[in-house]
């Protein structure tokens, strides 16, 4: 498991197959303030990309590998989390947040990022409900 860079979307992103479906967790970077880097959790599950829409838009669980992908995805949050605040803290305050798509994926979130200090909160742009900590300038893993 490796942490790539897209320049072209400002992302940090992880891709890795779990049986014959890809995993993909991403850290979106925006600067919504002078000071503050709020950055977007996003991640998804596919058979082919060409899937990723439909599958969001109806809001389908795609997992086969539930243990597996459960397991990936906690390894895939921690790496992402430390490179980000490894780039990002040494000049902004940062802002790790996640939205969700329906209530299962909520409380699947919270238990996991509640272990590790994230509370409710509003995102940004939308006042969206979502799940989020912030790091402080300077702030090292």
């Amino acid at each position: 498991m490796e942490v790539e860079w897209n320049s072209l979307t400002n992302s940090t992103y992880i891709n890795e197959p779990i049986g014959n479906q890809t995993f993909h967790m991403e850290f979106q970077a925006e600067q919504y303030s002078a000071d503050t880097m709020w950055i977007n959790v996003y991640m998804t599950l596919y058979n082919k990309r060409s899937q990723i829409d439909g599958n969001e838009a109806a809001v389908r669980s795609t997992g086969l590998f539930p243990l597996q992908t459960i397991k990936t995805a906690m390894q895939a949050f921690n790496m992402l989390e430390a490179d980000a605040i490894m780039h990002y803290c040494n000049t902004d305050n940062i802002i790790i947040y996640c939205t969700w798509l329906d209530n299962r994926r909520r409380d699947a979130y919270h238990w996991f990022l509640s272990r590790k200090g994230y509370r409710y909160g509003f995102t940004p742009d939308e006042h969206k409900k979502c799940i989020m900590k912030k790091y402080k300038r300077g702030t090292t893993i």
